[in-house]
């Protein structure tokens, strides 16, 4: 079957990491207009088309089924009609001639991905998977398996969404866990301005081909000519900042639907050189906050007596038996001299089975039996969705800045910052996102566990607001009237 198939340069290139490397996840796009979509349907095409002598299976999965439809199947056909014949619309596989496969597949609800179950493909193509969870995108790689070659999985993203803080970690901040594999990752970002087909209108009415586009021009020069010329890129140029940001020049660091808006690492991150002595945080308020799980963080806070919080210290723990996160929790705290530092940790900590050992010790037992000063967190409202709201809004109180517009100097500085080597936090604090359900909550399946943990200390340590007027009950009013009364009483007598 002959078809006549043109990669760009970008996309050229992202054939050569999947059938030249050793990469077996990777990262594709960053940012709109990219040819992300256009890619991995035409290099799918090119994988089961070339001469073989061994079938494959391929998927190109999308989150939404609609999504699917419009921005896969769709194009795919009206680009390659001859391949109509080869189509089954019922099951949305490509039955190709050499016997290879291409199934077309989405899960509309996180559990919908377990339809998955006992499938194998040779090659994952998942795209726009930061609207993907964790979850999701773990289940499908259990389903990357060939019997024939190495097989792999193709990623292509922009910043937002429910998987945005875990596409981030592994593609763009780099910070793998231990069951990670470093080298098994790679990223490669194509922009606006590395798809011509945005610019080529005007290159042909200034008289220039896309030949000189791609191999005369530098990326600098493609940037701006198609920044002045593409009506695609100046539409994005002029989205909102965020938005812009994100979608143009794919900032992972601020993007649509983030929660914590005014988090700035120019402002909010303290780098190394101005970190403050040990024995001078040691004369603050210091206190620790634990988030107890499989996944395990500690965050250590101090505040000055100008009510300053900082962020100063971290440590992570992953899959670890309780014992060994005493052990290792312990002697973090030794070698910074703050053993007897009070620790608030979250009520699950006081269940006896929780988590990683089934007996009547609760967690919080055995971490006080062990000499850990472990505190339980004092919940103002035993509603936890409200509780988790009055930290939101403490956080942003926290964060909030200002600078002088005619002078672009600060003029009033946040009252929280976090120290540079604090890396865990600083990766996914701005990443949460908003939950679609109630915009004052943060979305629930993200990697909340540095903030869960830093805001059980902050929320101990920050300055207490001035009480409303009135809050007492009636029955206690009602009390403090006749006390209040009696004792004029007694004093006019």
């Amino acid at each position: 079957m002959l078809l006549s198939v043109e990669l760009q340069p970008k996309q050229s290139e992202l054939l050569r990491l999947i059938k030249n490397t050793d990469y077996t996840m990777i990262g594709f796009g960053g940012s709109n207009g990219g040819a992300k979509s256009h890619a991995i349907r035409d290099i799918n095409l090119l994988l089961c088309l070339e001469k073989k002598s061994y079938t494959i299976k391929t998927l190109i999965f999308r989150r939404r089924s609609n999504d699917l439809l419009e921005n896969h199947i769709i194009p795919f056909f009206q680009k390659y009609p001859i391949l109509r014949d080869f189509f089954n619309k019922t099951e949305r596989i490509i039955y190709w001639p050499d016997g290879s496969t291409t199934k077309f597949g989405s899960a509309d609800n996180e559990t919908d991905i377990e339809d998955f179950e006992g499938k194998e493909y040779d090659y994952i193509f998942i795209d726009e998977a930061t609207l993907c969870t964790q979850m999701m995108i773990e289940f499908l790689k259990t389903r990357n398996r060939s019997g024939n070659i190495h097989p792999k999985m193709i990623f292509t993203m922009i910043p937002g969404f429910s998987g945005h803080n875990y596409i981030k970690r592994l593609f763009v901040t780099k910070e793998y866990l231990d069951y990670e594999n470093p080298k098994e990752y790679t990223y490669l970002p194509a922009r606006v301005w590395d798809n011509v087909i945005w610019s080529e209108k005007a290159l042909i009415e200034q008289g220039f081909t896309v030949d000189q586009y791609y191999k005369e021009w530098t990326e600098e020069q493609r940037k701006s000519f198609c920044l002045n010329y593409s009506d695609y890129a100046k539409t994005l140029l002029h989205l909102p900042e965020q938005k812009r940001k994100a979608r143009l020049y794919g900032d992972w660091d601020i993007f649509e639907g983030q929660f914590f808006e005014e988090w700035n690492p120019e402002i909010h991150i303290i780098k190394e050189k101005n970190y403050l002595p040990f024995w001078q945080l040691k004369q603050m308020n210091i206190l620790g906050g634990l988030d107890y799980g499989n996944e395990t963080v500690l965050e250590l806070l101090a505040k000055d007596y100008h009510d300053n919080i900082i962020i100063f210290d971290e440590l992570h723990l992953s899959k670890v038996l309780r014992s060994e996160k005493i052990l290792k929790i312990k002697e973090f705290l030794k070698i910074r001299g703050l053993e007897k530092i009070p620790i608030i940790a979250d009520l699950n900590m006081w269940t006896p089975d929780a988590f990683d050992k089934a007996d009547q010790m609760s967690p919080a037992m055995e971490f006080q039996k062990s000499g850990v000063q472990l505190i339980k967190v004092s919940k103002i409202d035993p509603d936890n969705e409200r509780y988790r709201i009055a930290c939101n809004d403490a956080f942003k109180d926290a964060l909030h800045y200002e600078i002088d517009e005619s002078t672009g100097l600060l003029i009033k500085h946040p009252k929280l910052k976090v120290y540079a080597r604090c890396r865990s936090f600083i990766n996914t604090f701005p990443s949460l996102i908003i939950n679609e359900i109630n915009p004052e909550d943060i979305d629930k399946n993200q990697n909340d566990h540095d903030y869960d943990a830093a805001k059980y200390a902050y929320m101990t340590l920050r300055a207490p607001k001035e009480p409303m007027k009135d809050e007492a009950p009636k029955w206690l009013k009602k009390i403090q009237k006749q006390h209040k009364e009696r004792k004029q009483s007694i004093m006019s007598a």
